[in-house]
């Protein structure tokens, strides 16, 4: 899988292109996660504990999109926490992975 991964209202979204810009604003780290902004360029700024990740291309479905067609404005990516447990506790073998993995 390439891309970082995580769930909006419950479904697996592969992020493709993020990068993190400074915030003025210091978010409660209940907040992170959140859809705070939705650029004029379908970018989606989401809350986390350096400033914002600005979202620029996601893959949903399968299907490389840009991130406001499928995220709005104060909804929550979140990744479950059995899944971050089972990420820390497994190991895999380069060798043994899906080199064309489906999401």
């Amino acid at each position: 899988m390439l891309g970082a991964s995580t769930f909006y209202k419950g479904n697996r979204i592969q992020i493709m292109s993020a990068h993190i810009e400074e915030s003025d604003y210091d978010f409660h780290p209940f907040y992170y996660g959140r859809v705070v902004n939705i650029t004029e360029q379908g970018f989606v700024k989401v809350a986390c504990n350096d400033g914002l990740l600005v979202v620029s291309k996601i893959k949903y479905d399968g299907v490389l999109s840009a991130p406001n067609e499928v995220i709005k404005i104060s909804n929550i990516l979140h990744t479950p926490a059995h899944i971050l447990e089972k990420a820390r506790t497994e190991t895999f073998r380069t060798f043994d992975m899906d080199q064309n993995p489906k999401i």
